[in-house]
């Protein structure tokens, strides 16, 4: 794997105003119409967050503080979040997705132990606290594996005051784990879907938490298995998204979509970090080479130059359009991959 490309924002600060990241692009100038999104936000939020006290911490911070912002904006009363925003600045939904309470979680964590200023990490670890009642009750595997991704994030005194919500979010997908597991589908569904790895990922953080086994055993299983049908010669095929991959049909080859090669980098770097073999460190660079061009077009998507990302590979090649969502998942996985 060649030497990993530095972060660059200038793509992220040109699809932000002083709103929020606007969600889509047309090539890479960003669609106003298409408004912000709290999913978005937050997944930014992580990686401007990791990047304040680096060689571009002005424009991180600065990013950061307008991400926040919206943050705020978006809580309701009960602690949880809209998730759409028009560009006109009014909600378009009444509540976001349990994934999208679980993202923000996560977000909210990772801004209170970055090296953004005090008031920002004291705004962060009043959003969290205020959605946390919300969160311990989600039940959506995603939305699980995102808060304890959080809770792992957490300040140390923080975290330890919430272990065992997250032992107890641990065993509900334990629980969907075996109940959908047989001899040749090592899975917590019945259907390959979207952001795959970030469920093994979540399993290696509860065992990074806890120190239990079975943790650690599902997390690596899972994560293998899904490994054995997304690296094809070397080469990493993430299962696309035109139809999924439910288990006793035909998987989907394409649309491939770079939120499946992100999750990958940040679970197989999670599995290097715990036990050391190269495999895993191997596959994390297959998922990263993706982006870079070592995929089924042997196109690249991401312009690290820019720190821009393509929005997926189809049969056809590259889809030009360069939105949030893709442009920091590629931000994600270069950190991901780069974290000691």
């Amino acid at each position: 794997m060649p030497r990993v490309p530095r972060v660059c924002l200038e793509h992220l600060r040109l699809l932000s105003d002083d709103t929020g990241l606007i969600q889509h692009a047309t090539h890479s100038v960003a669609r106003r119409e298409t408004g912000y999104s709290t999913d978005d936000n937050a997944r930014a939020l992580i990686a401007v967050a990791r990047e304040s006290n680096g060689r571009s911490a002005v424009v991180a911070r600065e990013l950061a503080h307008t991400y926040l912002a919206f943050l705020a904006h978006a809580q309701r009363e009960d602690g949880t979040f809209h998730n759409y925003l028009g560009y006109d600045r009014r909600w378009l939904d009444e509540m976001g997705s349990e994934d999208c309470q679980g993202r923000v979680a996560w977000a909210c964590a990772e801004a209170m132990c970055s090296a953004l200023p005090a008031g920002e990490q004291r705004l962060a670890d009043l959003l969290f606290e205020r959605l946390l009642p919300a969160v311990t009750q989600v039940t959506s595997p995603r939305a699980v594996a995102l808060v304890l991704l959080a809770v792992e994030k957490l300040p140390p005194k923080e975290r330890r005051a919430l272990q065992h919500v997250a032992d107890q979010l641990a065993v509900s997908l334990v629980d969907r784990y075996f109940g959908c597991r047989h001899h040749d589908w090592h899975w917590f569904e019945p259907v390959l879907a979207y952001a795959n790895a970030r469920l093994p990922e979540g399993m290696l953080a509860v065992y990074r938490l806890t120190g239990e086994k079975r943790y650690l055993r599902i997390g690596m299983e899972a994560l293998d298995f899904l490994a054995a049908l997304t690296v094809r010669d070397g080469i990493f095929v993430p299962i696309g998204n035109r139809r999924w991959y439910r288990k006793g049909e035909q998987r989907s080859e394409y649309d491939q979509q770079p939120i499946e090669a992100g999750c990958m980098v940040a679970a197989a770097a999670a599995a290097w970090r715990i036990t050391s073999r190269r495999r895993y460190h191997a596959l994390a660079g297959q998922a990263l080479g993706w982006f870079h061009g070592r995929n089924t077009k042997c196109l690249p998507l991401a312009d690290p130059s820019r720190g821009s990302c393509h929005d997926g590979l189809s049969e056809t090649g590259i889809n030009l359009n360069e939105g949030a969502e893709s442009t920091v998942m590629y931000l994600l996985a270069l950190q991901d991959y780069a974290q000691p």
